[in-house]
Parts: C-alpha cells; structure tokens; sequence
C-alpha cells in the first residue's frame, strides 16, 4: 500500500465513523475539517474542507511528505500565486501540517479555491450542449491559459479533466501540480508518477 493509499484509507475510513458513530471527522492540524474525499492521483488527494478560522469551504490537496510529495504541493502553489485570473482557480495558503484520521499523518498541502461544478468532459457528456455555449468556453478558457503564458507558465496538462465548469457557467482552469516557468530550463528532478500526470491519458487530480 502506497502512502498516498493510506491517506485515503484513514481519511476514508474516519468519514464513515463520523456519519455514523458522530466520531471526529477528519482533521488538517487545527485548521481543517475535512468533509469528502473528492478524488486522489500520483501521490495525494484532494479533499472538500473547511477552513476553520473563516469557515469557508475550500479545497484541500494533501500531499505525504516525502521530498517529492513537498516539491510537488509547492510548485503547484508557487505556481498559481503568480496567476490572478477569474479562469484560473485560485490558491489561498500552502505549507505542512499533520493529518488527524485516526492516525496522525504528517502532508504537505494547497489550500485552493472550491469549484463546485463539473470538469469540461463530465460537462459535455450531462446534456446536449449548444455549440455556441461550448465554443464561448474554449475562448475564455484559451485567454485564462494565455495570462499563464504571459506570466511566464506554461501548464503542462490542459486538457477537458483540467477544465471546470462553476454552476454559474465560468469555466476555471486547475492542476498547475506540472506548471513549468516558460523561461526556464528548470533542472529539478521531476517525479514520475507526477510526469506520467502530463501524457495523454493519464489521470490528473482534479475535483469533480
């Protein structure tokens, strides 16, 4: 079992008590409260949470922390402070801190923006869509793609999974975990699970 597997496992399995025996729920130090599990790849997983102090729902991507599970959270977060966009989600805080499911797990995390909604797959697949309706959010996801290019970062992974469509009908663009600084010839190590991220097909860590 993978570590990223045992986050999910004690997250998961400290969910189910809380529903049902009113035991704790899951906990990120003391400043999240963690309520779903919405959906896990490479080495981490991502989480529906409150912020405690502001009591405002977030996002929450846990990492484990080995150096490249750190690396990883970090990145990703260095990469979408740089981007003020309403078409890029947006992040509020990084750092580590120690999970509390049962176990206690130290992680690295991102806390970012929820977007309550669909990614661009799940969304064409709902319902017939008008092709004018899908063309608009092509558009406003390319130029939310070009501020990113004009800050110098080149995504990496954009494809439909990566685009999520809010209930208001904005379309965001997420997973920056393969953000690469245009300008640079950035030498870091790359994990693999992580690299395997940016091919075709491959599964990206994204909300539903």
């Amino acid at each position: 079992m993978t570590a990223a597997q045992r986050l999910f496992d004690a997250i998961g399995a400290q969910l189910i008590l809380h529903h049902n025996f009113a035991d704790a729920p899951p906990r990120l130090g003391d400043d999240y409260e963690i309520s779903e599990i919405l959906g896990a790849g490479g080495f981490g997983l991502i989480c529906r949470a409150t912020q405690l102090a502001l009591r405002r729902q977030v996002a929450l991507k846990l990492f484990t922390i080995t150096e490249a599970g750190a690396r990883e959270a970090l990145r990703e977060a260095r990469s979408l402070a740089r981007l003020e966009h309403p078409g890029i989600v947006a992040v509020y805080a990084a750092g580590e801190s120690e999970l509390v499911a049962g176990e206690r797990f130290p992680c690295a995390f991102v806390e970012m923006q929820l977007i309550d909604g669909q990614n661009l797959r799940d969304w064409l697949g709902a319902a017939p869509r008008e092709g004018g309706a899908v063309l608009t959010l092509l558009i406003e996801a390319g130029r939310a793609l070009a501020h990113a290019h004009q800050a110098g970062l080149l995504h990496r992974d954009f494809k439909p999974e990566n685009l999520m469509i809010d209930r208001s009908g904005q379309v965001k663009i997420i997973d920056f975990g393969l953000a690469l600084a245009a300008e640079s010839s950035d030498t870091e190590p790359r994990d693999d699970e992580a690299l395997a991220r940016g091919r075709p097909g491959a599964d990206a860590l994204a909300t539903r």
